[in-house]
Parts: C-alpha cells; structure tokens; sequence
C-alpha cells in the first residue's frame, strides 16, 4: 500500500508522459487518470474487507468476495502494466483540428465518392427513361395514326357494305321482277305459238309432204313432228347452256315450214357447212 501511495505521489510530481505530449483530444489522459482513482479506492477498500472477513470463513457469498477481489488485484497488475509501457513509450497525438480535419476530409471524400456514383447512375438511368418514354411516344403516335386509318377503313367498308347491301337488294329485287316478267312472257309466247302455229293436222300434212317429196330414207310422221314451242325452246337453252356450240342438229322430227318461218323470219341461221345444223341469233348480246 505505501508502494502504490508513493507511485502516487511521485506520480503527482512528475507526472508521466501523456502530460507532455503534442496537444490531442485528451480522452487517454482522462482514461489513464480514472483507472488510476479506481485503483485507489480499491486499495483503500482493501484492510476494510480484511478486518471484516472471518478467519475460516467458506460459505458462498466470501467465495465470491475473494475471487472479486482476486480479479481486482489482478487488473490492477495489468493497468500498472500497461501504465508502464506507455511511460516508456511515449505516444504522439495529433492535434485535435489535423484529426478533425483528416477525418472530415475522408468522410466528406468518400461521400462525394459514392455521390457522384450515384450522380452518374442517376443520369445515366435518367438518360434511359428519357430514350424509353420518347420511344413509347412515337410507338403510341404511330399506333394513333393505325387506329385513326383503321377507323376511316372500317367506315368506309360500312358504307360499301351498306351500299353493296343496298345495291344487292336493288338486283335481287330486279332479278324477282326479271324473272317474273321472263315467265309472263315465256307464257304469252307458248300460248301464242300455241293458238296460231300448232301442230299440222293429216290432211295438211300429207298434202306438204307429197308436194315436198321427202326422200325414202326420212319417214316422217306426224306424231313423231316437235311443236314450234319445243324448237324454240331447244334453241334458246343450247344458246344459254352452251355458247360455245350453240347449234342443233334437224331431222324428221322438225317440220320443214316451221324451219323456213323461222329462217325467213332471221330467228335461226344455218351453218356455214352444214344445212342441217341451226342455231338461234343471239338476240342478248
């Protein structure tokens, strides 16, 4: 105890090392200077704890005391130490403004570090947007202009179709009145063909046939003779059906004076080549 109370005093005159350092922030001194007054009062705690402990004494709570007390002693040990290390080895502190200074600028250097980092990103990012959002506008632009031809496109094709549909209905209904107006006629004319050119009787027939003289070979009969309305009517689908070879073929089933009413009438025509082949005048072209 008059040892450490010594190192104390001597410690007052001469005070160690840290004291006499370059100006710094002082947190060491003031470190140094608190463990040292700790030290004291736990010597100074020290003949207390001994007049209070008994001789003998083994229960849990004086285990417990001594090993604190143990480990105390020994800390003290290890800051005397430590004390001694720095007496002999002096430490230099920079002054509080360098630290300051140097900390600030490392702080304020990796800041600006990582804010111009991220000045960069951001611009660059910004760059892209800009690039995307004016793509999308020309993309929306062109598909505006789409929509807008679309639209014009599918009016126009409401007004062909309502025309068309129109026009349909106007050659259907022509179509209707055609057709109605092709059997009333088609009607008048058998009915006409019927009452003034009918069939031959026999007391007409044999008087045209003797003055005639068919040949042998050609055995007409009345019975076997077409009506006009039938000559007619074959003509007039051989012309429609096929134009192409619109001619028919007469034989003893075609009254002769109905063949010559009808060339001499310029109804029918021969061919070129051969007599026994007629055709109807296309009158619908």
């Amino acid at each position: 105890m008059a040892s450490l109370q010594e190192n104390t005093d001597k410690q007052t005159q001469n005070p160690f090392i840290l004291h006499n350092t370059s100006p710094g922030d002082g947190s060491m001194e003031k470190k140094c200077d608190q463990l040292w007054q700790e030290l004291l009062k736990l010597q100074e705690e020290i003949p207390k704890v001994k007049k209070l402990k008994p001789a003998l004494s083994t229960s849990k709570d004086d285990l417990e005391t001594v090993d604190e007390l143990n480990l105390t002693r020994a800390k003290c040990k290890q800051m005397k130490a430590e004390i001694e290390v720095l007496k002999s080895e002096p430490i230099d502190l920079i002054s509080d403004s360098e630290v300051c200074y140097e900390m600030m600028y490392q702080e304020k250097s990796q800041d600006n570090t990582g804010l111009q980092d991220t000045l960069a990103f951001c611009c660059a990012q910004r760059q892209e947007l800009q690039e995307e959002i004016k793509s999308a506008k020309e993309t929306q632009h062109e598909l505006e202009a789409v929509v807008g031809a679309l639209e014009e496109r599918l009016q126009v094709e409401n007004r062909e179709d309502n025309s068309n549909n129109r026009l349909l209905m106007q050659l259907e209904a022509k179509l209707t009145d055609a057709q109605k107006q092709s059997e009333m006629l088609l009607r008048h004319m058998r009915d006409f063909i019927d009452k003034h050119y009918p069939l031959p009787t026999e007391e007409i027939f044999s008087k045209v046939k003797k003055k005639m003289k068919f040949p042998d070979d050609q055995a007409m009969r009345l019975k076997d003779l077409l009506p006009l309305k039938t000559i007619i009517f074959d003509l007039m689908n051989r012309c429609v059906d096929m134009p192409n070879d619109p001619y028919i073929t007469i034989d003893h089933h075609y009254w002769p004076p109905y063949l010559e009413l009808l060339l001499r009438c310029d109804i029918v025509v021969r061919h070129s080549e051969d007599n026994n082949r007629i055709k109807l005048i296309p009158f619908h072209l």
